[in-house]
């Protein structure tokens, strides 16, 4: 898919889906999970204020989250309608110490600037993941991770996705650990760590030979919260990776 559709997303989602986008996680069913998830991620970052480059922020709640939990947060997204909300949402929020960059994540020109980076459910929609990782890389410091939350196998077919590029010509790709590892190793990155979701970070890699500890911990969170939506089991399905220069 072309990047056109994610510049024009938020203006395809009408007023409704508008003011959903600019009021999440709240106003979204999986408000829960979105927040645990940041949660997990933030324990994985170095402590504040290190200073954060968070990638695909979209209307911004995460980039604005960090930073009033003490980081220094210079937020990035392809379009201008997202990062207009999203410094709405910063002064809502009284977030300080934040800024947003409008670009793709192809073209960022940072350089050994940042501490940690992060792709939350974004690294998927880019065109060019080998290039999106080396500017992140790129991007940090010796010693900085890049933690990667995204979609494994199957998340381009669910319905959603489909639905999604159809209706709004956005980029929806699966990106499954190994994905990220392979690419992130080419790009420069030394090593990486695999993490499962659960109320907070439990190590389940490296990559070798963790797919089936990753398939108990899936089948065991399925079990607890039931069989649910084609979305909610692709949401289960997702791990964090931890990439490290």
């Amino acid at each position: 898919m072309s990047k056109a559709g994610e510049k024009d997303y938020l203006r395809k989602l009408g007023e409704a889906g508008q003011r959903h986008a600019f009021d999440k996680p709240f106003s979204d069913p999986h408000c829960g999970m979105y927040l645990i998830h940041l949660g997990n991620i933030m324990g994985l970052l170095p402590p504040a204020p290190a200073r954060i480059l968070d990638l695909g922020v979209g209307t911004g709640w995460t980039s604005a989250f960090l930073s009033r939990a003490g980081y220094e947060v210079v937020g990035v997204d392809i379009s201008d309608d997202m990062i207009a909300l999203a410094r709405r949402n910063a002064e809502r929020y009284e977030a300080v110490s934040l800024d947003f960059v409008i670009s793709d994540y192809e073209t960022l020109r940072f350089s050994k600037e940042f501490d940690a980076a992060v792709f939350y459910d974004s690294l998927h929609h880019a065109i060019d993941e080998k290039e999106a990782l080396a500017c992140a890389f790129r991007a940090l410091k010796v010693g900085g991770i890049l933690v990667c939350h995204e979609p494994a196998q199957g998340h381009a077919d669910a319905v959603e996705s489909v639905k999604a590029r159809e209706q709004y010509g956005i980029t929806e790709r699966d990106m499954p650990p190994q994905r990220i590892v392979e690419v992130g190793t080419t790009v420069g990155f030394s090593s990486h760590e695999l993490y499962s979701h659960s109320w907070k970070p439990v190590r389940v890699g490296p990559l070798i030979g963790a797919s089936a500890v990753c398939s108990r911990y899936w089948e065991r969170l399925m079990s607890f919260f039931g069989a649910g939506s084609e979305a909610k089991k692709d949401y289960f399905r997702r791990n964090m990776v931890v990439l490290r220069k």
